[in-house]
């Protein structure tokens, strides 16, 4: 079994991901502290009716330890990796605009 799933860097504290930089302590650095990562933590539990069914990795003592949890890491990038696309909305939008008179 594959799990994929997508955080924005944001909701995760990460300021800059191709440096591997997390806001810091902003009550010691103000928001332009930085702290470097190794990479991330990262545990899964799954639900059935509201109550926990399995967990990766498993638990000890109803609790997920940090020392079993899997580090998620990632190279540092200076230039990013992309590829241009047309959307697949685009020809949606090209005919709607070519078929509306604009003029009114």
């Amino acid at each position: 079994m594959v799990l994929e799933g997508r955080t924005p860097w944001q909701l995760l504290n990460i300021k800059d991901p191709s440096l591997k930089a997390a806001i810091g302590d902003i009550w010691k650095s103000g928001l332009t502290g930085s702290v470097k990562l190794n990479g991330i933590r990262t545990s899964i539990v799954m639900l059935e009716n509201d109550t926990v069914s399995q967990t990766f990795p498993e638990m000890v003592n109803g609790q997920l330890q940090q020392a079993n949890a899997k580090i998620y890491s990632w190279k540092e990038w200076d230039q990013p990796a992309y590829y241009e696309r047309l959307k697949k909305s685009y020809d949606i939008l090209k005919n709607t605009y070519l078929s509306t008179d604009l003029r009114k």
